[in-house]
């Protein structure tokens, strides 16, 4: 018996696929003190933090390989800070939590 033939499916111009995000992972902060802070002897150091991400986005492709991208997304995440100078040293968790709205080109292999 023969197998049927379907005929392939027909991609329009443009393709619109939403998607969601969620992810884990560590933060390493990274950032220089205002000079203020140095001219004074004070210096501000973060642990890495944990943190989770979810979000979610919309790619618009204008090719089958090529799409433009806008995405949203928000992480969750708590970090040890510690302050030192003129001989007094402060310890507290700060709340990190943040938005990244962004977008972009993708190109899909």
């Amino acid at each position: 018996m023969a197998r049927p033939q379907f005929p392939p499916i027909k991609i329009d111009q443009y393709k619109i696929v939403p998607y969601g995000v969620v992810g884990f992972g560590i933060i390493f902060w990274d950032f220089d003190e205002s000079s203020l802070l140095k001219t004074n002897g004070i210096t501000v150091s973060m642990d890495p933090a944990f943190g989770m991400k979810f979000g979610g986005g919309v790619d618009f492709f204008v090719t089958e390989n090529l799409a433009i991208f806008r995405e949203g997304s928000f992480i969750w995440s708590d970090a040890d800070a510690t302050v030192a100078g003129r001989g007094a040293v402060a310890s507290a968790t700060v709340d990190t939590d943040t938005w990244l709205i962004g977008g972009g080109i993708k190109y899909v292999f």
